[in-house]
């Protein structure tokens, strides 16, 4: 991660850091991004166990079965 505070680092440097974390913070802070991170992490193998806690796999388990539940309920092959 960047560290806005390292010893060495310019005036402008530490500028540019705090810029970049600000942003990304202001992007992906928001509830609605960190569920779609959060459930995409969970259904990639690759990124389940890593960027994903044990509480947050089981909550992000919990709504996409809640949400499979209610597509279930819905007739979307009305069509055919």
């Amino acid at each position: 991660m960047l560290k806005v505070d390292t010893v060495n680092d310019t005036t402008l440097t530490k500028d540019i850091k705090k810029f970049v974390i600000e942003y990304l913070v202001d992007k992906y802070e928001p509830a609605d991004i960190q569920n779609l991170l959060n459930r995409a992490s969970y259904l990639d193998p690759r990124f389940c166990d890593v960027y994903l806690s044990d509480d947050a796999r089981k909550l992000v388990k919990q709504m996409i079965i809640d949400e499979e539940g209610l597509l279930m309920k819905k007739d979307y092959c009305s069509v055919i």
